[in-house]
């Protein structure tokens, strides 16, 4: 007994010394689980716990399938078969060591976990023909396969911290704008071909000729011959997850996207940690991390600099016999934005609906707008009850906040063909708290269809340093309370057919010519409480039509 007493004493001991990481992810896996737990407590909403997802103690390092480091062997299959084998075993850790890893596309498994290692570098293969086109899981329709695809899965992960690169500027456009005339004369030096207006450059002629093909064709009406001849064009997704539940990424860096970096889309129960997003500030269409018509998620201490939208939400209609929002319960805290079109963004796609979004304690710097909410009369829907606190901004290239409801994608041609009038867009009950910015063209911008389109939006305890002050054309319910806004011109505030609009205890950080300008048929309803004009030459200028009544000072 003593003897057997002792041995299992030893075992044990080896077992801890052999396998230190055994108890580390043990651990980690409880320090997870009080940290989401803590993230997504008291929020002004209710929200299901989110369930982490959890693998058994297996491992499977890809060089034990014949994966080799030097950038040069291509390890697909390698890669692949040990992800297969981890999920045919019932799950568990797939182990990318250091090193330089070249491959093709691969296809995760439920109970998985890609894990890269301090020092991993995964390289999806510039070679196209490696990507045979697909049906796409998201949309109708073929894609080139996705170098990462998570399809209908559960319990899946990528962790670790490693580095995902997809070598997306070998089907990436640039546009002629975004360069200066040495840059622009070197991109075309490299090859390539220029669309039809010669204002885009397409790294091939497939992929530049295709705008004009999609012009003589319906999309809807492409057969996969059709898509094999601008296969190019059809620039696929870094990682999608799509019709997937119990989702974690925590750790990894993702860059060089051929398009969108992180979609996820139809989805539930998501975590994203610590991930980070690198693309170049002029790479098309490269969002950041994308959640679409998904729930329950938290995206936190994410750090993104890239090409288009930031951190975005998106919602197309997956219940066409449903009301409720496609997107709800989501959750965003302590996260960077850099270069990106907007630190965060809600839209464009809204028809199917959003409600219940927390976002708290971000900094967006070197964005083109700081909180962005956009959509158009064909692709509206209804969003409300969003919370945003504690946003920090310096040097925004546009406006600090912006509501645009006239957005037209502007980026590569486009392959939708019809627009559906009857989406109308619609952004109401929104809450932001503590909001200041540094530097922006212009501190508040709203755009609407109608007065209904933007209303009830509260904005308190917020300071904007901007070129311009306040705009607002067809929105009502608006109230600013506690808000210093300092503009370099003048008007302060010019709104146009927007009623119900209230300035409680607002002022301006700056000697103006003109507080407020009123112009519009629509305009009344201007409350203004504690608040002071005489920063200004001029409080009032009433534009024809307009009565001076329409005023009610406090």
């Amino acid at each position: 007994m003593k003897t057997s007493h002792t041995l299992s004493i030893i075992f044990s001991t080896l077992i801890f010394i052999l396998i230190p990481s055994l108890s580390i992810k043990l651990q980690a896996q409880i320090s997870l689980r009080e940290e989401v737990d803590a993230y997504t407590k008291n929020l002004p909403f209710h929200m299901e716990q989110l369930q982490i997802p959890s693998f058994p103690q297996k491992y499977f390092d890809i060089t034990k399938y014949g994966a080799v480091g030097n950038g040069v062997t291509k390890n697909t299959k390698a890669i692949q078969a040990a992800i297969d084998e981890c999920a045919n075993a019932g799950g568990g850790y797939v182990i990318v060591p250091s090193g330089l890893w070249s491959t093709g596309p691969i296809e995760l498994r439920s109970n998985v976990n890609l894990h890269l290692e301090k020092g991993a570098l995964i390289v999806f293969s510039a070679d196209h023909n490696d990507y045979p086109l697909i049906k796409n899981p998201s949309k109708s329709g073929y894609i080139n396969q996705f170098p990462i695809l998570a399809n209908k899965l559960e319990n899946v992960a990528i962790t670790g911290d490693g580095l995902i690169n997809g070598n997306g500027q070998t089907w990436r456009p640039v546009k002629k704008s975004k360069m200066n005339p040495s840059q622009w004369k070197e991109l075309l030096n490299k090859g390539g071909a220029l669309n039809k207006k010669q204002d885009m450059w397409w790294p091939s002629k497939q992929a530049a000729d295709a705008e004009e093909f999609l012009a003589q064709k319906s999309v809807k009406d492409l057969t996969i011959e059709d898509y094999q001849k601008i296969k190019d064009y059809f620039r696929p997704h870094l990682a999608l997850f799509v019709n997937c539940k119990n989702i974690l990424l925590d750790g990894p860096t993702f860059e060089n996207s051929a398009n969108m970096n992180i979609y996820i889309h139809k989805s539930r129960n998501i975590i994203v940690r610590d991930v980070k997003i690198f693309n170049e500030w002029w790479a098309q269409n490269a969002d950041g991390i994308d959640l679409s018509a998904s729930q329950n998620a938290l995206i936190y201490k994410c750090t993104v600099n890239t090409g288009d939208d930031g951190i975005c939400m998106k919602s197309d209609k997956i219940d066409k016999k449903s009301n409720e929002p496609a997107l709800k319960n989501i959750v965003i805290r302590d996260c960077v934005v850099l270069h990106a079109h907007g630190g965060f963004v809600l839209g464009s796609n809204t028809f199917g609906g959003m409600k219940n979004i927390f976002v708290q304690n971000c900094t967006f710097n070197f964005t083109d707008v700081g909180l962005r909410f956009k959509s158009g009369n064909d692709k509206g829907g209804l969003v409300e009850d969003i919370y945003i606190q504690d946003i920090y901004m310096k040097d925004i290239a546009d406006e600090a906040i912006s509501f645009d409801l006239f957005y037209v994608d502007s980026g590569a041609p486009k392959t939708t063909d019809q627009k559906d009038a009857t989406r109308i867009p619609t952004f109401k009950n929104i809450k932001m708290n503590n909001v200041n910015c540094d530097g922006a063209a212009q501190a508040f911008l709203i755009k609407s269809l109608t007065p209904e389109c933007v209303s009830n939006i509260e904005i308190s305890n917020s300071v904007f340093i901007a070129d311009k002050g306040i705009e607002s054309s067809e929105a009502s319910n608006i109230t600013f309370k506690n808000v210093i806004v300092k503009s370099l011109t003048s008007p302060l505030i010019s709104l146009n057919n927007s009623f119900g609009f209230t300035f409680d205890n607002f002022s301006c950080g700056s000697t103006v010519d003109l507080f407020i300008k009123l112009n519009g048929e629509k305009t009344k309803n201007i409350t203004l409480i504690n608040t002071k004009t005489d920063c200004a030459k001029i409080p009032f200028e009433f534009g024809e039509g307009v009565s001076k009544e329409v005023v009610n000072i406090k």
